[in-house]
């Protein structure tokens, strides 16, 4: 079993083409190809952790047919563009394993503060912890020991926690509060 994370598809959201400048003619097109993208990676075994932002403006059944599309067991935390009502009818009928505002989890010795937007200090931030986020679209740089998990920072896939570790640990300023 894989640990995945990912935000901000925005499913049905035309504007976010030209805003987040993606490689998408259509948003039907674009809505294809993140749900291929996923597939190919998550299997039903696996759990996936959403950070909000799956879509735009769209009805229940629209929500609960894009969660049908997708592998995995799924635990969302709300975004800005949430329909809080329609996600937790989801979970209700079994295609989401819990809907919440931030979830502290524990993989490993690793403890993850998850949230979909960025935070400037999270919980264990002085121990080491690390924070997942989404809301950013590749516009925000990374911080100490969080990064984005968006799919417009991660070639419009769900990003592994070996992945996302292993990028954090090369890549940020983690001592900044490991030295306190």
């Amino acid at each position: 079993m894989t640990i995945w994370f990912t935000s901000d598809q925005h499913f049905g959201h035309k504007n976010i083409i030209k805003l987040s400048n993606r490689p998408y003619s259509s948003i039907e097109y674009m809505d294809e190809d993140i749900i291929d993208r996923y597939n190919k990676l998550v299997k039903k075994e696996d759990v996936v952790y959403f950070l909000g932002d799956l879509a735009w403006n769209q009805s229940y059944e629209n929500y609960k047919n894009i969660f049908k599309q997708l592998n995995g067991r799924k635990s969302y935390i709300l975004g800005n563009h949430d329909n809080k009502q329609h996600l937790i009818k989801c979970q209700k009928e079994g295609l989401l394993l819990d809907v919440r505002e931030s979830k502290i989890l524990n993989i490993g010795s690793d403890t993850i503060h998850l949230t979909h937007y960025p935070l400037l200090e999270w919980y264990n931030f002085y121990k080491g912890g690390y924070a997942l986020h989404g809301h950013t679209h590749a516009k925000l740089n990374d911080y100490c020991l969080s990064t984005d998990v968006g799919v417009d920072c991660w070639e419009y896939e769900p990003v592994s926690w070996e992945e996302i570790k292993q990028y954090i640990d090369n890549n940020c300023t983690a001592n900044i509060h490991k030295n306190i």
